[in-house]
């Protein structure tokens, strides 16, 4: 249910895959999606995402409340259902009430 209500909201800009990679082979997996796709002659940007801290995380989401994680949540629901990201932690570091 979640790709039909995503391709109503993209129509055409929905992707046909997604693959998520969270591994440290990422040039390996590049050529072999290369290899199977026959994209040997595309150049992948490879930015390298430096990690962030749980310290950082609950500094910077402790200044959202509990509804705007929710809110952003809601928001980016398709790339959270693709990814299989949860929000969990995000929720716990906010506050439960508004900002003053």
């Amino acid at each position: 249910m979640q790709a039909a209500k995503a391709t109503t909201v993209f129509p055409d800009n929905f992707p046909t895959f997604v693959v998520k990679s969270d591994s440290y082979n990422l040039e390996e997996e590049i050529e072999l999606l290369q290899e199977v796709f026959g994209l040997e002659d595309f150049e992948f940007p490879l930015d390298k995402v430096e990690d962030v801290s749980d310290a950082t995380l609950r500094e910077l989401y402790s200044q959202l409340t509990k509804q705007e994680v929710a809110d952003l949540a809601e928001f980016y629901r398709v790339d959270l259902d693709m990814y299989q990201y949860c929000i969990d932690k995000f929720l716990y570091y906010a506050n439960d009430e508004e900002n003053t």
